[in-house]
């Protein structure tokens, strides 16, 4: 169990590096604003899986988040 919390650890960081990543070299974000999109949009995504929706677009949730902290 503990080492399945790890593994899963391991690739939600690994999706949130690569998300800041893509954000910095296509949209050509600073980093700064690349992790305030990223953290909204992931925290999004997780309130509405949390929240019963698993049909949630992450592509839609981050432009979204982009209009609204930048």
């Amino acid at each position: 169990m503990h080492r399945l919390a790890l593994i899963l650890l391991a690739v939600f960081l690994g999706a949130f590096l690569l998300s800041v990543s893509r954000l910095i070299v296509k949209e050509g974000l600073t980093l700064p604003d690349a992790l305030k999109v990223v953290v909204c949009s992931y925290t999004r995504i997780i309130k509405g899986v949390l929240g019963g929706r698993l049909n949630i677009h992450s592509g839609l949730t981050t432009v979204q988040c982009m209009s609204d902290k930048l």
